[in-house]
């Protein structure tokens, strides 16, 4: 008998593949740097990040739910990605959170 931590990994797992969450997160996080001046991604995360190559210096690090008793959304998916520098350097973290139905709830950068 499968444990119900497995039962719960593969749950969300299969969610997150269902609703597409990985590719999603992936093209929010485009549009977020997109939306930035190039003056305001160079002062943040360096003159080496390059948004056309962003997607080679990607990787997802975590992958999960979060249960939130104060926020409108009691549960939501999150998924975090570290960004490399083309030397593979570490830029910054991206954070990104999505509805149960795969709406995008809020995204953010850690440096």
């Amino acid at each position: 008998m499968e444990s119900n931590e497995n039962l719960f990994r593969n749950m969300i797992q299969s969610d997150v593949v269902k609703l597409n969450l990985i590719q999603k997160a992936k093209q929010c996080m485009y549009q977020y740097f997109k939306d930035w001046s190039k003056d305001a991604l160079d002062d943040c995360l360096g003159a080496d990040f390059n948004l056309n190559t962003i997607n080679n210096h990607v990787k997802l690090v975590k992958c999960g739910v979060q249960i939130n008793v104060t926020q409108d959304y009691l549960f939501c998916y999150n998924l975090s990605f570290m960004i490399t520098s083309q030397n593979n350097d570490f830029l910054c973290n991206y954070y990104s959170y999505f509805d149960i139905n795969g709406g995008l709830l809020d995204q953010f950068i850690d440096r």
